[in-house]
């Protein structure tokens, strides 16, 4: 976002404001705070987090981006790997801005993904030589599908689409290898001639993903050494330095780690996964409904639909009414239901209509 610098950068800095900002927005997201704390966790380049047997090649992917959709605990949301040959990056690189090509003009609706199809994750073949990358690029794209499926608006508004996946896909335990991939510098040669390049794998810097990092682990309490050891030169260096940055802040992060959004687990709200798109976040008007027949708030008359869903204690999100009240992950049976409308928890078989 080109806020600030290693030595200037405060804890009143713009980028400060708007990190926690979005920090809050995704803990009411979530859940609240007992919930975040719950369901997230910080996830290392460790055997720990990915015990991957002996694969290769595609096989070798599926069993790492297995493990990635495992710690990010995204509820009901399926994704499906796409792995595209790196001699075709446009695939990937097709309505993302990016340095190689002017910023790309869209000239026609981007193409929706049909409800209940799994959301696809594209990634260069090559990555999966690059462990690091290729974890950080797939839990980037779960962040992505996520952001554009939260209930509310992220703070900062369509423009800082880009910064808010970046921002989520730390929230959701992936620190450690977005800022260690934020940036790569490169080497090439040419005849006589060796020169340097970078590439930029995200929409933030490595400071202001360190940043981020930072306040992931003051909201749940991690030891410091425990994250600086997974990180290389820059990312480690500008990782302590926003611990410090972000002291005098430290009252309002923990704060989040109490906060309250639902009063009991049993409540979510809306996500539209009708408009759902690969590659750019979300512009058009949502998709039409899909009511539930039979069923409408005894207290308000409100008719739920397929876009509706409910959030068990166990982290599972789904629609309740498809269940009757019953958790599909843990198999908890609910007594009440909160309404997204009214906000009353009248009893769950008060809901259907004879």
């Amino acid at each position: 976002m080109g806020y600030g610098s290693l030595l200037g950068m405060k804890a009143t800095d713009p980028y400060v404001d708007w990190l926690l900002d979005t920090f809050d927005w995704l803990v009411r997201e979530r859940g609240g705070g007992p919930q975040c704390l719950l369901r997230n966790h910080l996830v290392t380049p460790t055997e720990d987090d990915f015990p991957v047997a002996d694969l290769e090649g595609f096989e070798l992917a599926q069993d790492y981006f297995a493990f990635v959709r495992e710690h990010a605990q995204v509820g009901a949301l399926q994704f499906e790997l796409e792995v595209v040959d790196a001699a075709n990056p446009g695939a990937v690189l097709k309505g993302v801005p990016h340095g190689l090509t002017e910023t790309p003009k869209r000239t026609e609706p981007a193409e929706r993904i049909p409800v209940g199809e799994p959301l696809p994750i594209q990634c260069l073949f090559d990555d999966v030589l690059d462990p690091t990358l290729f974890i950080a690029r797939t839990a980037r794209g779960i962040a992505h599908y996520w952001v554009q499926a939260a209930r509310s608006p992220h703070p900062g508004g369509p423009s800082s689409f880009e910064f808010a996946v970046d921002i989520t896909s730390t929230f959701l335990g992936f620190g450690i290898f977005a800022a260690n991939r934020a940036m790569a510098f490169q080497q090439h040669q040419e005849g006589f001639l060796v020169g340097w390049s970078t590439q930029r794998y995200g929409a933030l810097s490595e400071l202001e993903l360190s940043h981020a990092l930072a306040a992931f682990a003051l909201l749940h309490t991690i030891e410091p050494e425990s994250i600086s050891r997974h990180l290389t030169g820059n990312p480690r260096a500008y990782f302590k330095k926003a611990l410090k940055t972000l002291q005098p802040r430290l009252r309002e992060i923990q704060e989040l780690r109490t906060l309250d959004v639902q009063h009991s687990p049993y409540r979510t709200g809306a996500r539209d996964t009708s408009r759902f798109d690969a590659n750019h976040p979300p512009e058009e008007e949502l998709a039409a409904e899909s009511p539930i027949e039979g069923v409408r708030c005894p207290a308000c008359a409100y008719i739920p639909d397929s876009h509706d869903w409910w959030a068990c204690d166990c982290g599972c999100e789904w629609n309740t009414f498809l269940t009757r009240g019953t958790c599909p992950q843990c198999h908890k049976q609910w007594e009440e239901t909160w309404c997204p409308s009214c906000d009353n928890t009248p009893k769950h078989e008060a809901w259907y209509v004879e």
